[in-house]
């Protein structure tokens, strides 16, 4: 009794000996793992180490000091910074341990992910002026604004890639209401049409559509370039208003850095020169439209008109002068014969 006593012991014993190995060979497994993981690994995507040429200790020590100005910079515009301060405790672990290169590559990712979220606001305000646009011309905004909306969430969870692509699918959405607009904008211009309100007089209509049709579709290219041009110069507007509002708070309220004011400024001046760039040429295609197709038809029966005129007044004068110069004969011709006749009645 006393022998299977001991030996259900003994086997307890080992039993609990044997997991208790397993327990310290999984924290050495999991500490492994934790010492070999890199904020890098999980980097967004685009994101591309460049080995400097200094990988010097006084180099590491001086991007580590960088990336901290720039988590300041990110508190600044109130951008979350779990990401960039986890990054940073790494490189300053990195630093302590001698690991230079990875520091280099740590402060790097910080750069690149400030760099990516001021590129994301700059996208996130301009497709709000889009948006506030079509807006304004009455189109409902509900699902693009959850949308957008969702973007901001994702970007506050410091998730880039899912930002940026319900960022881009509100921009499509946003594409599509402008079109549905312009559609409908369409049809109600043609309720209103001559051949809807005057149905009874459609087969009158139909006699001189080839002279109509050109017309209606020559106002309604000027209809919609003008829309367009509008909406282009609401949009520079609009733009203009948000890099004055840049300027304060870069030199009045000191909230941003120079670096990252001219970042934002230059994304803000390559949408200025697009618009002043399309707006002339949706200008000048505007003045050719407005030369209508009824002035050409005009226009040719007024040259019709001088042609038949001027040649008119051409044979008038041309008789006149006919006459004139057969008058002066005949008279010239009887002083002619009254002289004769004196001369005969002398000699008489």
């Amino acid at each position: 009794m006393k022998k299977q006593t001991y030996l259900i012991s003994g086997m307890i014993v080992l039993v609990a000996l044997m997991g208790l190995i397993a327990v310290l060979q999984q924290g050495n497994v999991t500490s492994g793992m934790t010492s070999a993981f890199s904020v890098v690994d999980i980097a967004p995507s685009g994101f591309t180490y460049q080995e400097p040429d200094d990988l010097s200790k006084e180099a590491a020590e001086e991007a580590i000091k960088k990336a901290e100005l720039e988590i300041g910079d990110m508190k600044d515009l109130n951008f979350p910074v779990l990401f960039p301060n986890d990054a940073l405790k790494e490189a300053k672990n990195s630093f302590d341990d001698g690991d230079y290169e990875q520091v280099f590559k740590v402060t790097q990712l910080i750069s690149y992910t400030k760099r990516q979220k001021i590129d994301f606001m700059d996208k996130m305000r301009l497709l709000e002026i889009k948006k506030q646009v079509v807006e304004d011309k009455g189109m409902n905004m509900k699902k693009i604004d959850t949308m957008m909306q969702q973007s901001m969430n994702a970007f506050s969870l410091e998730q880039f890639e899912d930002a940026n692509e319900m960022l881009d699918k509100a921009k499509d959405e946003i594409n599509k209401a402008n079109v549905e607009r312009i559609r409908l904008s369409t049809v109600a211009m043609l309720g209103k049409n001559f051949f809807v309100r005057n149905w009874l007089l459609v087969l009158i209509i139909i006699l001189i559509i080839a002279l109509i049709t050109p017309t209606i579709f020559t106002k309604f290219r000027k209809s919609h370039l003008k829309r367009k041009i509008k909406s282009l110069n609401l949009d520079l507007k609009k733009t203009n208003q948000l890099i004055k509002a840049l300027q304060k708070e870069c030199f009045i309220g000191h909230k941003i850095n120079t670096d990252t004011y001219h970042d934002r400024v230059l994304k803000y001046e390559e949408r200025i020169a697009e618009i002043k760039h399309s707006v002339p040429i949706l200008e000048a295609r505007l003045a050719r439209e407005s030369f209508s197709y009824w002035g050409k038809i005009k226009g040719l029966f007024r040259r019709k008109g001088k042609n038949v005129v001027a040649k008119k007044s051409e044979v008038v004068t041309k008789k006149k002068a006919n006459g004139w110069n057969h008058n002066n004969n005949k008279k010239t011709k009887k002083k002619v014969v009254k002289k004769k006749v004196t001369k005969k009645s002398k000699k008489k």
